[in-house]
């Protein structure tokens, strides 16, 4: 499936891991899937982006509370 950002300067769609590769230091952007016919909302959480605020640990999914919307997100917190 192809891939495109909402926010990004770049509308061209591109693969899963080229836009989580891309979105490392954005993970509250807008994600869209092609469908064959229209683009579909989807989370970077749903393709495997992961946020990590430590060390290993079982990863969480959260909803954030960001400037442009609300955000389901999967964390994973050091366990120190």
């Amino acid at each position: 499936a192809s891939y495109r950002c909402l926010e990004c300067f770049n509308f061209c769609p591109i693969c899963a891991s080229c836009i989580i590769n891309q979105h490392v230091h954005q993970p509250f952007h807008h994600i869209q899937r092609w469908t064959g016919t229209h683009f579909k909302q989807v989370s970077l959480c749903g393709l495997g982006f992961v946020i990590s605020l430590g060390h290993n640990a079982e990863a969480s999914e959260f909803i954030v509370v960001h400037t442009n919307g609300v955000h389901q997100c999967c964390i994973i917190f050091c366990i120190c």
